[in-house]
């Protein structure tokens, strides 16, 4: 716990919430890059609709990983994490290609952009900021790899994915925070939560408390 905490507080102010929603989220990086105001919902969940992606050398939006919409528990400290930031740096409108550089443009009011008011680079971000941070928190090499399960999420129905049992950490032996830099390489970052099986019918319907055991792990593209 405390390297997660070191990390936030080794990236910019404007970036920190990034922490607090991969930690209680699970979200990958290009996931975390396109949440929008419309995705936070005001019962507890948080809509993963799209992420910002590289393509041919441009960035657009497109579905998340594998087409997988799907919402996630919001927990309530995330949930005023997010306010905040949002208080501090407003949400900016960003008009990116839908899936390829030639695709419709489509508006989405970021939460989380570049100081420019432009959709996040991955690479940049990686090296100029993401890495740093892992640096100062005293982070595990970058060419380390993660293969943790993803964090419990409920998926959209119709959608074509399973959700993931909660507990299901239990199967990898994983108890203790981790930050893996592998996620830096691919410039992927996700963040999984540990949970005991005993808590998952509460997790999966957003009525109890994210858990406190977290992870890092590589959610690559």
């Amino acid at each position: 716990m405390p390297q997660v905490f070191g990390v936030r507080a080794g990236l910019p102010e404007r970036f920190q919430a990034m922490v607090d929603v991969g930690a209680g989220c699970g979200l990958r990086q290009g996931e975390i890059f396109g949440i929008s105001v419309d995705n936070i919902g005001d019962l507890g969940w948080l809509y993963v609709r799209q992420q910002v992606k590289k393509v041919r050398g441009g960035l657009v939006f497109a579905p998340p990983k594998r087409g997988k919409l799907r919402d996630v528990p919001l927990d309530p400290e995330v949930s005023a994490a997010l306010r905040e930031h949002m208080k501090r740096f407003p949400p900016v409108e960003v008009t990116l290609p839908w899936l390829t550089p030639s695709g419709p443009k489509v508006t989405h009011r970021l939460v989380f952009s570049a100081p420019a008011g432009t959709a996040l680079w991955s690479n940049t971000f990686n090296d100029q900021t993401w890495k740093p941070a892992l640096a100062s928190a005293g982070a595990p090499d970058a060419e380390q790899r993660d293969t943790h399960p993803e964090g419990h999420q409920r998926d959209v129905p119709g959608c074509g994915s399973r959700s993931r049992r909660p507990g299901s950490h239990s199967s990898c032996g994983l108890r203790q925070p981790l930050i893996c830099g592998k996620l830096l390489v691919r410039g992927c970052f996700a963040l999984s939560l540990g949970k005991s099986s005993s808590m998952g019918r509460g997790w999966r319907s957003g009525t109890k408390r994210a858990p406190t055991a977290i992870a890092l792990r590589a959610g690559c593209h």
